[in-house]
């Protein structure tokens, strides 16, 4: 039944996606930054892929978010900043934070 409701989930989740980033768009005429809004609606998709995943899926699941996120965030950062030259380090932040939550994902249930 769950797994039913992914469909429709997700349909409602890029039909919001897109009236969000027109309304926000048209009034703003911040064209240049509100995309952004569709990289960060499939960090939301993901997190319903994950929520409607079975349980042995989960851990990879978790870090397909964790990477998509840290895109999302490199992205957002660098062009509010234009710091595009230093913003880069967001990614071997991301591969620190992958490598601990993997571990304590794994190895925490073994214990």
């Amino acid at each position: 039944m769950r797994k039913g409701l992914l469909l429709p989930a997700s349909a409602l989740l890029w039909c919001l996606t897109v009236v969000v980033y027109v309304i926000v768009s048209y009034s703003t005429r911040l064209w240049a930054v509100t995309w952004l809004i569709f990289s960060f609606a499939v960090v939301l998709q993901m997190l319903l892929d994950y929520m409607f995943s079975p349980p042995k899926f989960r851990i990879l699941h978790i870090q397909a978010i964790i990477w998509t996120l840290s895109v999302f965030i490199y992205l957002l950062i660098s062009v509010i900043t234009f710091k595009w030259y230093r913003t880069w380090v967001i990614f071997p932040i991301t591969a620190c934070i992958s490598l601990a939550v993997n571990t304590y994902l794994i190895w925490g249930r073994r214990s």
